[in-house]
């Protein structure tokens, strides 16, 4: 149905183009709509979003690009490992939302933490409808919840590994 592999260079495109699509489906923007003005402040602010993630996560982040099954692209995630593996950012082309792509993409990347023995975790905004899918997807709030007056801001979710966890019950590797 779908597979998921590392970015190239030739994929840069593909994201701007994501990018853009996902930022103008957020401000209520119809498709096609031409204005090199706002194209323009689109293509800045995903040049800026990029900088900023691999200034942040350097060598230990990666993208993969989530395709169907004969190669066209639907989505990236932006991943960083550390102490956890962390998803940096996971988006899906608007016209493929809804369909399970992303709760797939968060099931590879739970096999990935799991076969590195790394908890999951990620940064998401209650008030989104993939906040929802995180918690379905077995992520749980992690740290202290948010006052009423924060809404609107992003909640840390872990995934916890089920080997790690047998690890840290038992003092010993699984």
């Amino acid at each position: 149905m779908w597979t998921c592999r590392p970015a190239t260079p030739d994929d840069a495109g593909f994201m701007a183009r994501l990018h853009a699509a996902n930022l103008r489906r957020a401000w209520g923007l119809p498709e096609g709509l031409a204005d090199p003005a706002l194209d323009s402040l689109i293509a800045q602010q995903h040049q800026w979003r990029e900088t900023a993630y691999a200034a942040a996560h350097g060598r230990a982040g990666c993208q993969l690009i989530v395709r169907t099954s004969d190669g066209q692209p639907l989505g990236r995630c932006w991943v960083a490992a550390g102490e956890t593996l962390h998803l940096v950012d996971l988006a899906v082309l608007p016209g493929e939302q809804g369909q399970g792509v992303g709760r797939w993409a968060l099931g590879e990347l739970q096999a990935q933490a799991q076969a590195r023995g790394l908890d999951l975790t990620l940064e998401a905004d209650p008030q989104q409808a993939a906040h929802a899918l995180y918690l379905r997807c077995g992520f749980v709030p992690d740290g202290p919840t948010q006052p009423a007056e924060a809404a609107g801001t992003d909640q840390r979710l872990r995934w916890h590994c089920p080997a790690r966890a047998a690890h840290d019950l038992t003092g010993e590797p699984t």
